[in-house]
């Protein structure tokens, strides 16, 4: 070893190039790493994404069933509602067919359904011909009440009248 007349300062280091490409180093690194742990996630996302839309068109398509469920359901009620308000007036005119004397006539007919009102003009034979008509409406339970009006004797000894009948509201619900 050599002893020098003159001590030689030590050259010091300079540091910061050396820390500062580890610097470098460190945040490439961390960046290239980020970098695929984002495409790892962005497809991850991508696919919760689409099963996430697959469930949303199948409840679409669940809110679209339920919706034409519900519709079908209104009209059934609907149409159960019209069933059981509707009146049958046919049934009127087999009771009258029915009830009616062998030798009375109707030659005027009016049904007032919301009522339950039948108004009829006619014609018989003879009084006794129109008595046993009214006995025979009497012993009917489908008619309530009557009212005759109008009773008018003509050639021949017919009898025409006006004959007002309230029926009972179930005749036209058979």
């Amino acid at each position: 070893m050599a002893i020098e007349a003159f001590p030689k300062s030590k050259i010091r280091e300079v540091h910061w190039p050396k820390t500062f490409s580890y610097i470098l180093t460190g945040a490439f690194l961390i960046l290239l790493s980020s970098y695929f742990i984002l495409i790892f996630l962005q497809a991850r996302l991508t696919d919760e994404l689409s099963v996430l839309e697959r469930k949303l068109e199948r409840t679409q398509d669940e809110t679209e069933l339920e919706k034409n469920v519900l519709d079908a359901k209104k009209r059934i009620e609907d149409w159960k509602f019209l069933i059981t308000h509707h009146t049958m007036p046919f049934n009127v005119f087999e009771l009258l067919q029915s009830r009616t004397h062998p030798e009375v006539w109707f030659t005027d007919f009016m049904l007032d359904t919301g009522n339950s009102l039948m108004s009829l003009g006619g014609r018989a034979e003879s009084f006794e011909v129109l008595s046993q008509q009214l006995k025979i409406f009497e012993s009917e339970e489908s008619f309530r009440g009557m009212n005759l009006s109008n009773i008018t004797v003509v050639k021949g000894g017919e009898v025409m009248f006006d004959l007002q009948l309230q029926l009972d509201p179930s005749v036209f619900k058979q």
